[in-house]
This record gives C-alpha cells, structure tokens and sequence, in this order.
C-alpha cells in the first residue's frame, strides 16, 4: 500500500488538479465575500459626520493669588499704673472782689448796647439813640406834561390879503456887462410884517449873476402885506425875477 501511495503521490497530473482546485476555491471564497462586504456597506448608512461648530479661541485668565492677610496689631494696654505724672501749670488766684468798673460793664452787657444780643434777649434797635427811622415814601415821578404842539397857521390864499408893494432896484448894469453874461436870476425873498426882505435866495438863473441879483433883492423897499378881514400885517414869501439884457444901440 505504501508503494501504491507513493506512486500515486507523485503523479503530476494529481498535484497540478490539487493546485487548480485550491486555487479556484480560494477564488471563490474571494469573491463571495468581496460581494457580501460590498453588499453589507450598500446596506449600512455613512455614518453623520459630526459638525462641530466654529472654533471659538479661549483666552486663559490667570487667577491672582491671594495674599495672606496682614496681621492685626493689637494696641497695647496702658497700664493700670501709669506713675507719677508731672504737675501742670498752676491757675492765677481770682480776685475775690470785682472792681465797680467790671460791675457796670457787665451791668451794661446784660441789658444789652444797641444792636448787640445780650443773655435777655435782643438789644433791638433802639438802645443807645443809634436806631433809623421808617424809610421815607419813594417819591412819585411827576409826569411832565409835553408841550402840546402849535397849531399851524391857516394858509391862505391870494384872495384873503392884499400883497405887499416893493419897489424893487434893478441889478447893477455896470457890473452886469462886466459879466459878459445876459439872463434873468429868479431870486425868492420873504417880506415880513415890518416890511424888511429876508431869507434871499436864489431859485434859478445863470450862475455869474447869483450874487448881483441877491443884492438886488436885499435894496428892495416894501410895505408889508396885509390881510383884508382885518388889515393886520402878514409875513408873506414872494418870487421876483431879475433880468440882465443888452442893448444892441
């Protein structure tokens, strides 16, 4: 038998049929379980990843130790006996009899001066004369009475009065032709009650015989104007013109 086995041991063809199938069966055993793991992670689900939030920094705070406590000093007890002590300064001796002037100071303090306070009260404000009497009335502002204003003049016409009569004198002719300039100088004056010119002026004209015609209006001689209803003389203002011509002879 011996014999028999190891001749069929060695028989090529046995060992390469042993191979093939040891090696078809591990192929097999392969595959079946690569298709189970494949299945079995197809079944199971992924497991959910955890979120874990944003990353907040932590800053470390350090604790401060704590000090110990400082020790309570405990005041020393004086003693019960503390020893002779030194004398002190000795009070002057007081006067047995107080002099008559001291009396009537303080005869005077307790009754009170014046304005001062004394132990009975207030001195008030009448004790020595010094007191102020009642403050008089504030005065009443008199209003003054404005002068009331006066009342203006009636202004009358040509009709009420008779005007005034000048007999007028005529601008200087030397002085005129010395101009050289020919025109008339309307010159309004103002004839009062008495009768005398005023308040010349010049209204318009050439102004080289300005001054030749106020010198003229100043000579005039007038009565004054007066009023019909009553004959009382008026001041009355007036315009007069005064000419400067050429003779051509």
């Amino acid at each position: 038998m011996l014999e028999a086995f190891a001749a069929r041991r060695l028989d090529p063809n046995l060992i390469k049929r042993l191979v093939a199938g040891t090696c078809i069966g591990m192929a097999l055993i392969f595959s079946v379980g690569f298709y189970f793991a494949k299945v079995a992670k197809a079944v199971t689900p992924p497991e959910a990843e955890e979120d874990e939030g944003p990353i907040v920094p932590v800053s470390l705070v350090e604790t401060p130790e704590e000090k110990p406590p400082e020790p309570v000093e405990v005041p020393e007890e004086p003693d019960s006996d503390p020893g002779p002590r030194a004398p002190g300064p000795i009070a002057p001796a007081m006067p047995t009899e107080v002099p008559e002037q001291q009396k009537m100071k303080d005869a005077q303090e307790a009754y009170g001066d014046g304005d001062k306070p004394t132990q009975f009260g207030d001195g008030g404000n009448g004790g020595n004369g010094r007191g102020k009497g009642p403050a008089a009335p504030p005065k009443k502002e008199e209003k003054k009475e404005e002068p009331k204003p006066k009342a203006a003049k009636p202004k009358l016409s040509p009709e009420d009065y008779d005007p005034p009569k000048c007999k007028a004198s005529g601008i200087d002719g030397a002085a005129a032709k010395a101009t050289g300039v020919q025109g008339t100088v309307v010159v309004k004056y103002t004839v009062t009650e008495s009768g005398a010119v005023t308040n010349a002026s010049v209204v318009s004209g050439p102004p080289e015989l300005h001054a030749l015609a106020l010198a003229a209006a100043q000579r005039t001689k007038c009565e004054p104007a007066r009023l019909k209803a009553d004959g009382s003389a008026i001041s009355i203002s007036r315009k007069v013109p005064f000419r400067v011509r050429f003779s051509t002879n």
